[in-house]
């Protein structure tokens, strides 16, 4: 069966079997620039584990084998890297999207100890730009009880 994005929800479900199963998280250290008045760290919610034919549908098998290594991965399954950036800007401090939330893999849902890592408690962040609909962008919106992880934001 050939995946696509459209038809990932279903393919999911293999992601379970024991030969795809994700590597546990591990930290990345914040990377931080200064471009103008903004300040961004990009921060890490944890790393996810696709098949290789969901990431780059159009190559070959051996395309996928050195994508697979540079990302990462083996056995037909690439790790994608789960970035949020965090930008501080003189009055506020902004989110771009939010990662899985722990909700679609054990090996994502860092976001909150990425930011607590970098100094900032999740009150403080004033405003979220969710840029769209993938689990990882914006499951991470909810915590404890469906309450809001970020409720001094604006969305």
């Amino acid at each position: 069966m050939t995946l696509h994005r459209r038809s990932f929800p279903s393919g999911a479900a293999g992601l379970v079997s024991s030969a795809m199963l994700p590597r546990p998280a591990r930290s990345a250290p914040p990377h931080q620039i200064q471009h103008g008045d903004f300040h961004v760290t990009v921060l890490s919610d944890g790393h996810f584990a696709l098949p290789a034919e969901i990431v780059a549908p159009d190559a070959t098998p051996a395309e996928w084998t050195e994508i697979e290594a540079r990302l990462g991965g083996s056995a037909g399954v690439v790790e994608a890297k789960c970035n949020i950036p965090l930008i501080q800007t003189e009055k506020d401090l902004f989110l771009v999207d939010l990662g899985g939330g722990g909700k679609f893999q054990p090996t994502e849902g860092q976001l909150k100890n990425a930011l607590s890592a970098a100094g900032h408690d999740p009150g403080a962040v004033t405003k979220v730009l969710l840029t769209h609909a993938h689990p990882d962008h914006l499951w991470g919106m909810l915590g404890a009880a469906c309450k809001p992880r970020f409720p001094n934001a604006t969305y």
